[in-house]
């Protein structure tokens, strides 16, 4: 190692420890909640018959609860590769998680500094507002909410790479 050069060593043991906690028993912690088997029973009729909506009695349903179709599509596209089952229905919401602290970080590095950056994900990783609705365990579920935040910060990080660009 170079006199002065910094290590990153810290950083990857953070993100090793940040990815297995959401891997980690993907399919039993937290317990499954009834509009994930909404959205993904949607998702598992999608690629096992074709069509998308709940199926009744042998009869086509509209969607009903289920998430939205850009929440379902990632969902059913992961059913497709790795199987149907409840640990497979979850990894894109991990992915979506991830990706999200990944924006935020990155965000908060260009707007603000390194420092705030790190102190961000500190703030997000340690102080949530409800115990319910941590980022850990809201994150490792079939909901809407993470690929809704991923797209929200993906549009602001565009934004900012517009606007420097212009600049």
């Amino acid at each position: 190692r170079k006199p002065g050069s910094k290590s990153i060593f810290p950083e990857i043991l953070l993100a090793i420890i940040i990815v297995f906690s959401y891997v980690y028993h993907l399919d039993r912690l937290p317990p499954f909640w009834w509009d994930e088997g909404w959205t993904m029973n949607l998702a598992k009729n999608w690629v096992e018959s074709g069509k998308y909506g709940q199926i009744m009695d042998g009869q086509l349903q509209p969607p009903g609860l289920s998430a939205a179709f850009p929440v379902v599509l990632p969902i059913a596209l992961s059913f497709r590769l790795f199987g149907v089952g409840v640990w497979q229905g979850r990894l894109p919401g991990v992915i979506f998680t991830l990706s999200s602290f990944i924006l935020i970080f990155v965000l908060s590095k260009r707007l603000f500094s390194q420092g705030v950056a790190w102190i961000t994900m500190v703030y997000l990783l340690l102080m949530p507002l409800n115990e319910k609705l941590h980022p850990i365990l809201i994150g490792r579920q079939a909901l809407g909410e993470m690929p809704v935040i991923f797209f929200l910060l993906l549009g602001y990080f565009s934004l900012l790479l517009a606007l420097r660009k212009n600049s």
